[in-house]
């Protein structure tokens, strides 16, 4: 969300996000893994699966893409075991 001040006034503006087209999710999805993108949500990218199976594709990706994330399950995975991140890429 982003704050525009005008005079004695606040304005804000929603920016929408749109993840149609990602390079991230091509790739694991090229990898053969699920994945739930909530990103245009306001959620994030799930790669489903054991830690111990999906870590070295994950791996590739950090190095690939420059990204973050974390190993876990949430709602948003339906609490199935994965990695999540939030970015844009």
């Amino acid at each position: 969300m982003t704050r525009l001040q005008n005079n004695s006034r606040k304005f804000y503006c929603v920016v929408k996000k749109n993840h149609s087209s990602s390079n991230v999710r091509d790739f694991f999805e090229g990898c053969g893994l699920k994945v739930i993108d909530n990103r245009d949500t306001g959620g994030r990218l799930w790669v489903i699966g054991e830690k111990a199976v999906i870590r070295p594709i994950i791996n590739l990706a950090i190095n690939e893409f420059h990204i973050s994330g974390k190993y876990g399950s949430d709602k948003e995975s339906n609490n199935k075991n994965g990695w999540c991140t939030k970015t844009d890429k």
